[in-house]
């Protein structure tokens, strides 16, 4: 008599079923698992492949038509954006230390103007 009479007690305390109270007692350890799941996967950068484009003759002329450049200008342009995007790493974009050899002749240290100039550049 005393144990039904403690299985009515319980029953009064709890209205959650047994299925409610596993799920409720697994729930801290999913989130923890799903935390450590993305501090692992954060650790693994991913960076999409750039795509090499190569420009064709239509490609520079319609270019040459849209501006004030002529063609051949068009092609030297491209080809001196080929060879300061590869000068360091050699990825085809231009990276501040490319730009920075570029225009001042020193790859490494800090410049104050080529500094401020790329802050602003990335706050537009």
């Amino acid at each position: 008599m005393d144990s039904s009479n403690n299985n009515r007690i319980f029953s009064r305390l709890s209205s959650l079923t047994i299925g409610e109270r596993i799920c409720a007692a697994c729930i801290p350890f999913a989130a923890i698992i799903e935390i450590f799941i993305l501090a692992v996967g954060n650790c693994f950068e991913f960076r999409p492949r750039v795509s090499r484009n190569r420009y064709g003759f239509k490609d520079l002329t319609r270019l040459a038509d849209g501006s004030r450049f002529t063609v051949n200008e068009v092609e030297a342009l491209y080809e001196l954006y080929k060879k300061l995007s590869n000068s360091i790493i050699k990825d085809g974009l231009i990276h501040k230390e490319e730009l920075q050899l570029a225009l001042f002749q020193t790859p490494h240290g800090e410049n104050l103007f080529l500094d401020r100039l790329l802050h602003l550049g990335c706050t537009t």
